[in-house]
């Protein structure tokens, strides 16, 4: 998926100008691949190359640090209430931190809940969540719907996977913008 993308790279970037993208589907990736489709719809009408995507985010977070390994979970919520949200993973995917997170803390009371596009929580669904996340649709540029959780995750979100204008606070990377927030947030 992203051998086109780097191929049209250089191509891009001079008919762009050297500017920052300031559209979300206006980027290397529509021209790699000629769509008009954000990276996100295009995964989703080719399942392969959607399959490949989600080995390679696996393949990337094998080397990197778990915010559980260093942020101090079961001090902070060994008495949390369990009808409260303890755990929430704005933009999910399929769902890795919440099954980590139920991994390591089992005794941890409170919700655990994934968020995500609908297409993704459809995906995740249909992969079988474990008992006990909570799937929930969820716009990022919207105001957030879970209130009161002991942590709220924004990992590696690819931002913008709605939205036709890119906020200019969002760093251009080469196929898509990204924010990399490697940390948790309590709200």
């Amino acid at each position: 998926m992203f051998g086109p993308v780097y191929q049209a790279f250089p191509e891009f970037l001079a008919s762009n100008g050297y500017q920052n993208v300031s559209e979300t589907h206006n980027t290397v990736f529509q021209k790699a691949w000629n769509t008009n489709l954000s990276m996100w719809d295009w995964l989703h009408q080719h399942p392969r190359e959607t399959a490949n995507f989600n080995r390679f985010m696996l393949a990337q977070r094998s080397g990197t640090p778990n915010c559980f390994d260093f942020y101090p979970m079961k001090e902070q919520c060994s008495d949390w209430p369990s009808d409260s949200p303890v755990f929430v993973d704005v933009g999910g995917a399929s769902g890795q931190q919440c099954f980590e997170f139920k991994k390591r803390f089992p005794n941890i009371k409170g919700r655990v809940i994934l968020q995500d596009t609908p297409a993704v929580i459809a995906d995740a669904k249909a992969r079988t969540l474990d008992e006990g996340i909570e799937a929930m649709i969820h716009d990022f540029y919207t105001s957030q719907v879970v209130k009161g959780a002991a942590q709220t995750q924004l990992h590696r979100l690819t931002a913008l996977a709605n939205s036709t204008q890119a906020p200019s606070s969002i760093i251009f990377a080469p196929f898509f913008m990204t924010i990399q927030v490697i940390s948790l947030f309590s709200f």
